[in-house]
């Protein structure tokens, strides 16, 4: 992110806009979280492009499969996806601003906050099939 921010032009902070934009219009329609997904990964990939780093961008195009975020998009509660949408809006921020330390901080909080989400998705996964909800105390007597 700290080498991204600086690389970044005029046109790439437009299309990142674009994007937030479009993602925002979609997260109110479950039904579309596929494409919520595809446009998650554009965002993405303007600032792995814009670091200048390849390996890294490979890497991480590979280990954050389109799959993998449809997946975790489709988990999400409204709350979740709605502090992820708000994330994008803040990496825009910080990236008009040239502020690499602030982008740096917001996408740290960015992957931690989206891996809460799916820890929690799994966890109410794994209750709904199970039956029984996480945390209830065993009967007394």
């Amino acid at each position: 992110m700290a080498d991204a921010v600086p690389r970044l032009e005029r046109g790439h902070l437009e299309q990142l806009k674009i994007i937030s934009a479009r993602m925002h219009t979609l997260a109110h329609d479950p039904s579309r979280r596929a494409e919520l997904s595809r446009l998650n990964n554009a965002f993405h990939r303007i600032f792995l492009d814009a670091a200048g780093n390849r390996a890294l961008a490979a890497s991480a195009r590979h280990l954050v499969t389109p799959l993998l975020v449809a997946h975790v998009f489709a988990a999400y509660s409204s709350e979740a996806l709605a502090r992820s949408l708000m994330h994008h809006d803040e990496l825009i921020l910080a990236a008009e601003a040239g502020d690499a330390e602030w982008a740096e901080a917001i996408m740290t909080a960015h992957i931690l906050s989206g891996l809460q989400g799916h820890r929690a998705a799994r966890a109410a996964a794994e209750e709904e099939r199970s039956g029984d909800p996480a945390g209830t105390p065993p009967a007394l007597g």
